[in-house]
């Protein structure tokens, strides 16, 4: 099988198919990446093809120094978490479930028993802005892994894979940004002001 790099080189050269070869390569992982995150098939099929559009527009600045599988994954969860930022709803990326943050605690709220009231919803609304703010303060390198394993569900393992680089580097960075994560928390008062933590880890509002 032709490598990626090859097909890149093909691709600046100005052979075409070599560029459908690599969308062929990538396009089943990319829109269940963007299913996970839109929650619909309609909305994952224009995020996918967004992300395409901006592998085909910046491949000319590509760094071969790099794997061109993660070159494309953050591309993808970028373009996702634009989508994300423009929602005035998010069911796909549940902020109800706890994220693991340091020793074991978690960040989280319970679900109502009913539906939310209006002030209710204007505070979850809010909550969720305000960990993706979190989230987009973190660096790349630990962002991502953390956003496999928390809102993915994926294992060290095929965190791993996906991202190319040793299962220990991936547990390394994930540990290093949960507890960095729970100092943006503290310094954007998300966790005294909105959140009171139980010795066993636990969260509630």
């Amino acid at each position: 099988m032709t490598k990626d790099g090859d097909l890149i080189k093909g691709f600046l050269a100005g052979k075409e198919t070599a560029f459908e070869e690599l969308v062929s390569r990538y396009e089943k992982k990319v829109y269940s990446l963007c299913y996970q995150y839109a929650g619909n098939q309609e909305d994952a099929l224009d995020l996918a093809q967004e992300t395409f559009l901006r592998v085909y527009r910046f491949l000319p600045k590509f760094r071969f120094d790099a794997a061109f599988s993660t070159w494309v994954y953050r591309l993808a969860v970028n373009t996702c978490l634009d989508f994300l930022r423009k929602q005035k709803h998010n069911p796909s990326l549940s902020l109800d479930a706890p994220l693991k943050l340091a020793d074991g605690e978690t960040v989280g709220r319970e679900v109502a028993a009913e539906d939310p009231s209006p002030v209710e919803e204007l505070e979850r609304k809010e909550l969720r802005r305000e960990i993706l703010k979190a989230l987009d303060r973190l660096p790349e390198e630990q962002r991502y892994p953390i956003l496999l394993k928390e809102f993915q569900n994926l294992s060290y393992e095929e965190i791993a894979d996906l991202l190319q680089v040793p299962l220990g580097t991936v547990r390394s960075r994930i540990s290093r940004g949960r507890l960095k994560l729970k100092t943006i928390f503290l310094e954007m008062e998300l966790l005294p002001a909105g959140l009171h933590l139980r010795r066993q880890g636990e969260v509630e509002l």
